[in-house]
């Protein structure tokens, strides 16, 4: 499970904080590193739409799955 703690920087710039990811150490195939791209390309995606600025921003965190990027063999 990798976990995405959405916040800001202090110019108030999308900031991703990542957590529990398997990157100490991890061995992958080129199948497993461009299925974990995509996964961290839809967590850059949803950090560009989230507010940083304003009333509605707010920090937030989502899991995501990691299965998928890592039964690529």
């Amino acid at each position: 499970m990798l976990k995405a703690r959405y916040t800001r920087t202090a110019k108030h710039t999308p900031l991703v904080v990542l957590e529990g990811g398997p990157f100490n150490g991890m061995e992958s195939t080129p199948a497993q590193l461009r299925a974990l791209a995509a996964l961290l390309n839809e967590v850059a995606a949803h950090a560009e739409t989230r507010p940083c600025v304003g009333r509605l921003w707010a920090p937030a965190t989502e899991s995501y799955d990691t299965a998928a990027w890592r039964a690529c063999a």
